[in-house]
């Protein structure tokens, strides 16, 4: 095999240990703040019948399709099938198909990969794990807040302080036509544009409205609108005056960001929530309010945790109407962007130790297996060198704490001695003191 094809396909990749430890260190945290919050696990296959994830023919993003090599399949076997581009589909098939079987509402999170055949880009793979979380059965826009409230829990618990969550409403941006005086028809192409402002020239911005065939009066309007951004009560006296005129279609948008502000007041939010009117969400499935969160100082790395209300989209299976809100970490972007501003802090409490034993005898055994009974993470040392020097390198390779050895002498004595990997420091003592890893050095 020639040494070029040792790699892995564009857009997917291998973890080492030590990515491998920050990104399980992410997931734990989040985890952990889904699970205060009363959401349950759930899971859902990586693969689904194709046209469960495609909506009428249409999706935003490239399958990946899965085809047997077996000739033996069954006619029911032969139906298309493809891997899952985010866990939300899944969700709201799962939910369709067993209906009463759940709690209402049902709060659920799900970690796992999706894949999209898109473009591999900083920060972006075709194979990635989200984490998400949302809550089905309820329009309460408590459960938004919440979800905003989860997000600011996530980066607390994380240590991370420069960020920033920025919300607003579909039901807003779905008054934009009646604004700029343009067809409803071409809402979905004039919101593509809106969610490019940040990333194009003005010129450019206009340009594209303007191939939209929206007048000048219009495009100013949208401009106006795509520059509202900031404190939730300042950015509502903006929105009220720009839509004075059309106070009836605009109220129920305007509302729902009014109880929204009021809850990020309540729970003290407000110094890391903003308004925002550029804030699009790329799905269509969207309803009412959406967020993005990003990291001021990795703002490169686009939205790190998104998310919003979606309250149409189990009616694809069902003919229930079942409103639902969710969130969505993107796991390896997140940690791609921590990682480039160096501010990941894994957990250091648990103790981790490397025995090492020149004899590898019953006794040197012995010792490992009690010091796992007693909660310490032991690596054993198996490999074949033997020089000290190349076994302090492996315990500082693994960031290890202590490194336990066991010689001819300790064995002898039923001792060992005990090194400190950072300070070098070494002692010696019995072995039934349980409590040796506790030894100030």
């Amino acid at each position: 095999m020639q040494n070029n094809k040792l790699k892995t396909p564009s857009g997917f990749r291998d973890l080492l240990p030590n990515d491998a430890i920050e990104q399980e260190y992410i997931v734990e945290k989040i985890r952990s703040v889904y699970k205060r919050f009363g959401f349950l696990p759930f899971e859902t296959p990586v693969a689904e019948f194709e046209n469960i994830l495609i909506s009428e023919g249409v999706t935003d993003f490239n399958l990946y399709r899965l085809q047997s090599t077996s000739e033996r399949l069954s006619e029911s076997e032969k139906e298309q099938i493809a891997l899952r581009f985010d866990l939300t589909v899944p969700l709201a098939r799962a939910v369709s198909q067993y209906g009463n079987e759940l709690p209402r509402p049902f709060k659920r999170y799900q970690m796992g990969y999706v894949f999209r055949g898109e473009r591999p880009q900083k920060g972006r793979y075709r194979q990635f794990m989200q984490f998400d979380a949302d809550t089905v059965g309820t329009k309460n826009l408590v459960s938004d807040a919440e979800m905003i409230s989860m997000v600011l829990e996530i980066m607390k618990d994380l240590e991370i302080s420069d960020f920033v969550v920025r919300v607003n409403t579909r039901t807003i941006l779905n008054v934009l036509p009646t604004l700029a005086s343009f067809p409803n028809n071409i809402l979905r192409e004039v919101l593509i544009v809106l969610d490019k402002i940040e990333k194009i020239s003005e010129d450019e911005f206009v340009s594209e409205l303007k191939r939209l065939r929206i007048h000048e009066d219009g495009i100013n309007k949208i401009k106006k609108f795509a520059n509202i951004s900031g404190d939730p009560s300042s950015v509502l006296t903006e929105l009220e005056n720009l839509f004075v005129e059309y106070k009836n279609e605009v109220s129920y948008g305007l509302d729902e960001l009014r109880l929204l502000a009021s809850y990020i007041e309540t729970l003290n939010l407000k110094n890391k929530v903003i308004f925002d009117m550029k804030i699009i969400r790329g799905f269509g499935y969207y309803t009412g309010p959406v967020f993005e969160t990003n990291l001021l100082n990795a703002l490169e790395f686009g939205s790190v945790i998104s998310g919003g209300r979606y309250d149409n989209l189990v009616e694809r299976f069902t003919n229930q109407t079942l409103p639902a809100v969710g969130m969505s970490v993107g796991v390896d972007r997140f940690h791609s962007a921590l990682q480039s501003l160096g501010i990941l802090k894994p957990s250091q409490k648990d103790k981790k130790i490397v025995i090492f034993s020149s004899l590898q005898s019953s006794y040197s055994f012995f010792v490992a297996s009690k010091l796992r009974d007693k909660g310490f993470f032991v690596d054993f040392y198996t490999g074949n060198k033997k020089e000290f020097k190349d076994i302090i390198n492996y315990a500082e390779n693994l960031k290890v704490d202590y490194l336990v050895i066991i010689g001819t002498e300790e064995e002898k004595d039923r001792m060992v001695s005990i090194k400190n990997i950072k300070t070098r420091e070494q002692k010696t003592i019995p072995f039934n003191n349980f409590e040796l890893l506790t030894i100030d050095f």
